[in-house]
């Protein structure tokens, strides 16, 4: 019993070091993604280009990622630095989880939502819906899916905690019925849902694309617009691409779970290997909103070009503003020499 009891010991204190040491890792990795996402926000708000309803959009989910980003910082955060107990631990895991899902939920959803913009402005543009309509339809939707996400990541409060044994490890402890239940619901609305949405929708604009001719020939202007249209068409289509390929795996976890009402506790009690496969692809799931600013930034072209002209004009006024402040110090030093010529 005794050596069972030191074992369990060590194991918990190998747990808890590579918890720390991750969570180590994560927070300027997380930081860099906080930076990034305000330095979007700020130039989406303050460049009239970005003054459309597909940006305005884009500027939600930002906002969402933001939100994640603060929430996962200071989570990592009190990780590194502090030792939880019971309680301190599963308030931790309950709002990280509720605040971290509903985040995620919008910036999917929001995907989603371009998804179906896109494909009425590439195949159906004449739509009368959609010409008529599509800012009322964009706002509405958007309102419901904020509503939406935050209602239905509420059961998080419920049913996830931390262990007694592991105060550091947020899971569902207790896996019901309901639990299972709620599980597959979430995985279908938060997942299976809007992935299908999302390839059908790029899906048919791709092929759309391949087999479309333009009658006519198209003038300067008409041709510019069709690029910028594609180009915009292509980083949003892969950027909802990657949001759903990193979060299959996850999915498959929480379906698993749902199916043999296994802990994450039961399954590293189980297997070791399976435990941190499943560990990192959470993670990989959770660095969605530090990673798609610099996605945002490479297959935008526009974005990106707009971007450096802005840290260009950030460099050159801390430069002015440095200039200044070493000949102010300058003269200030050669004030009394001169007093005293």
């Amino acid at each position: 019993m005794m050596n069972n009891s030191n074992v369990n010991q060590s194991m918990q204190q190998f747990y808890n070091t590579v918890y720390s040491y991750a969570a180590i890792g994560a927070i300027p990795i997380t930081a860099v993604g906080l930076i990034a996402n305000i330095f979007l926000l700020i130039l989406f708000i303050t460049d009239k280009y970005f003054r459309k309803a597909t940006y305005d959009l884009l500027l939600i989910s930002i906002c969402s990622d933001i939100i994640a980003n603060i929430t996962s910082l200071i989570t990592f955060i009190q990780i590194a630095i502090h030792h939880h107990d019971y309680h301190s631990g599963s308030l931790m895991c309950r709002y990280y989880v509720y605040i971290y899902a509903s985040s995620y939920g919008i910036s999917i959803s929001t995907l989603t939502l371009l998804a179906i913009d896109r494909y009425y402005a590439i195949i159906r543009p004449l739509s009368p819906f959609y010409r008529i309509y599509r800012r009322q339809f964009l706002i509405t939707c958007e309102i419901g899916i904020w509503i939406l996400s935050l209602l239905i990541h509420i059961p998080t409060f419920f049913y996830m905690s931390v262990h007694r044994q592991d105060t550091l490890l947020c899971d569902f402890p207790d896996i019901t019925n309901s639990v299972s239940a709620y599980l597959i619901s979430f995985v279908l609305i938060d997942n299976i849902l809007p992935s299908s949405i999302i390839s059908i929708a790029y899906g048919r604009i791709i092929i759309h694309q391949k087999n479309y001719v333009q009658p006519g020939q198209m003038g300067r202007n008409q041709l510019q617009n069709d690029i910028n249209k594609r180009q915009l068409t292509k980083m949003l289509g892969t950027i909802s691409f990657f949001y759903v390929i990193t979060t299959i795996p996850t999915s498959f976890v929480f379906l698993g779970s749902a199916i043999t009402q296994k802990s994450l506790l039961k399954i590293r009690q189980d297997s070791l290997v399976a435990f941190l496969l499943i560990f990192f692809s959470i993670s990989v799931t959770a660095s969605i909103s530090t990673i798609n600013p610099f996605l945002y930034l490479t297959f935008d072209k526009k974005l990106s070009k707009k971007a450096l002209t802005k840290l260009g004009a950030i460099r050159n006024f801390i430069y002015e503003k440095t200039i200044s402040t070493r000949a102010v110090f300058n003269n200030s030093g050669q004030t009394p020499t001169a007093a005293s010529t």
